[in-house]
C-alpha cells in the first residue's frame, strides 16, 4: 500500500489508514482485528503518525504483526499479542483443518470429528 507523502498528514488520516490496513489483512481474524484497532485507538497523535511511517510498504499479516509489536512496546496490549500468536501457534500444531480444491475450509469427505471418510 503506497502511503504517499506523510509530512502533512493529520492524526485522523493516519489513524484511518492504519485501521484500513488492519481490516484489509486477510490472515487476521475478526477478534484480532478488533483488538488491534482498539489498541491503535489508544495511541496518541505522535505515536499514530510514527506507526504509520513504520508501516510504509507493508500489508497483510506482516502489518498486523508490526502493529502488535508496536502496541506491545507501548504497553497497550497483552491479550492482543496472546490472541494473535496463540492462533498462529494453534494452527501450526493442529493444522487449519481440511480444505477443498480452492483452499477454502471444507468438511466434504470428513465426518463430524474431522476423520476422513473412505468410500
Amino acid at each position: 500500500m503506497f502511503l504517499g507523502s506523510q509530512e502533512n498528514i493529520t492524526f485522523s488520516e493516519a489513524q484511518g489508514r492504519i485501521f484500513r490496513m488492519i481490516n484489509a489483512a486477510p490472515d487476521l481474524s475478526f477478534t484480532e482485528k478488533s483488538q488491534l484497532t482498539s489498541g491503535v485507538a489508544q495511541l496518541g497523535q505522535y505515536d499514530v503518525i510514527n506507526l504509520l511511517r513504520s508501516l510504509s510498504g507493508i500489508s497483510g499479516a506482516a502489518a498486523g504483526a508490526l502493529i502488535a509489536r508496536y502496541l506491545l512496546n507501548k504497553g497497550l496490549i497483552g491479550t492482543v499479542l496472546g490472541a494473535i500468536f496463540g492462533g498462529t501457534v494453534a494452527k501450526s500444531i493442529f493444522g487449519s483443518g481440511p480444505k477443498n480444491d480452492l483452499g477454502q475450509a471444507s468438511m466434504q469427505g470428513y465426518d463430524i470429528t474431522g476423520n476422513k471418510i473412505y468410500y
